[in-house]
């Protein structure tokens, strides 16, 4: 809150009329009439005329000799002229005006916003309010004296500033605006059985999942009866190729799967096993899963997710054919290869892109191959991405070489 206060005052200052003077006649012989008086100032405005000068007096017969003047002082006869006007004071008459204006009004500042989007997307705050500072009264008017004006108006207050804009959404729940980013999916803003994607491509799909709560106050999918899917139709953005590629999704498995097969997450692969790519859990130990990717025909599993919990899982191709694995943004495998030493290469199909399970093989059923659970931010990059964005996107800060 700023306040601007400002107090003015106007003086008057009297001074009274300077009034002629006259000097009386001669005193012997034909005296002059008295002159008037001359005047001290310049004339001013309102000065009192001076009173006309006393006629001489008749001179004294002399005794003897001659008179200074003549025998006989006549009376004078010229009355004294006038006096000149006095000056009156240089400004008007009585006390100036009244004293200025009181303090100017006050303002009050706008509230900060607590959100607000940040360029690369995120779960927003909510948005800075206005500010809503008025301006503030003007001053009292002081009361005008005698010829003086009234005192100055106080200055009024400004208007409160507009509260800023929310702090930036937490980037780890969020769609940077990059080109290697071919989908991104939030399911914060979904409508109906749509689901939108927040890269520059466009991959947009449909569901017949439910939404419910996802991670840090967004929205998941859930994945409850073996069949619910996530459809993305096929495009050339989503087919990754060669190597340099990321597969990123947080999960929340909720049942363990019956059989030995993998339950996928995301899914691009057809009925030709050595094409496409796909991210999914498979059964380990009593109480977790292991974690893998899949591409070439073969794929690697590591980690240990638990049941029940959120934990965010990626998978990285590498330039030599090589993938690595995180869990909860941390390296669990690093460089790995099929066992005879073979890369793990990304090979192109046509199929759709799904979530939640994968294209249909003959001979099994959907559930046999179905996540089931809860499903949220899930990013598909053309690129590797490194060690510090994958553990940035797991919403932690590496420290040290340790994602914490």
């Amino acid at each position: 809150m700023a306040t601007t206060a400002a107090m003015a005052f106007l003086g008057g200052c009297f001074m009274p009329p300077i009034v002629g003077t006259s000097d009386g006649g001669a005193d012997l012989g034909t005296g002059n009439g008295g002159r008037g008086g001359a005047p001290v100032v310049p004339p001013g405005s309102g000065g009192t005329t001076g009173s006309a000068g006393t006629i001489g007096g008749g001179g004294t017969p002399g005794s003897g000799g001659t008179p200074p003047v003549g025998s006989g002082g006549a009376g004078g006869t010229k009355p004294g002229s006038g006096g000149a006007a006095g000056a009156g004071p240089a400004t008007g008459g009585g006390p100036g005006g009244g004293p200025g204006g009181s303090t100017g009004g006050s303002s009050v500042g706008g509230k900060m916003g607590s959100g607000g989007a940040t360029p690369t997307g995120g779960r927003p705050g909510t948005g800075g309010q206005a500010g809503a500072g008025s301006g503030g009264a003007g001053g009292i008017s002081g009361t005008g004296g005698q010829a003086a004006g009234g005192g100055a108006g106080g200055i009024p207050g400004t208007g409160g500033q507009g509260g800023g804009g929310g702090a930036g959404g937490n980037p780890a729940f969020g769609c940077p605006v990059e080109d290697a980013l071919a989908a991104c999916y939030t399911f914060d803003a979904d409508p109906g059985t749509m689901v939108i994607d927040g890269s520059n491509w466009g991959n947009h799909g449909t569901t017949d999942a439910v939404h419910v709560a996802g991670v840090q106050g967004g929205m998941a999918l859930r994945f409850s009866n073996g069949k619910q899917t996530v459809r993305i139709p096929n495009h050339a953005s989503l087919n990754l190729v060669g190597t340099n590629a990321t597969l990123e999704a947080w999960v929340r498995p909720t049942m363990f799967p019956t059989d030995g097969a993998l339950d996928h997450i995301i899914a691009k692969q057809s009925a030709d096993p050595m094409n496409g790519y796909a991210l999914g859990l498979h059964l380990a130990t009593a109480g977790t899963y292991q974690f893998g990717g899949y591409s070439g025909g073969s794929g690697i599993l590591t980690g240990a997710v638990p049941n029940q919990g959120w934990t965010h899982i990626a998978v990285v191709w590498l330039p030599d054919e090589s993938i690595s694995l995180y869990q909860d943004g941390n390296p669990v495998r690093v460089g790995a290869r099929q066992e005879n030493g073979a890369g793990l290469p990304l090979i192109a199909n046509q199929e759709a892109l799904l979530l939640g399970n994968r294209f249909p093989l003959t001979g099994y059923t959907e559930a046999q191959f179905a996540f089931y659970g809860d499903i949220d931010m899930v990013r598909i990059y053309r690129r590797s991405r490194t060690a510090q964005e994958i553990c940035t996107d797991a919403n932690r800060r590496l420290v040290s070489g340790v994602c914490m």
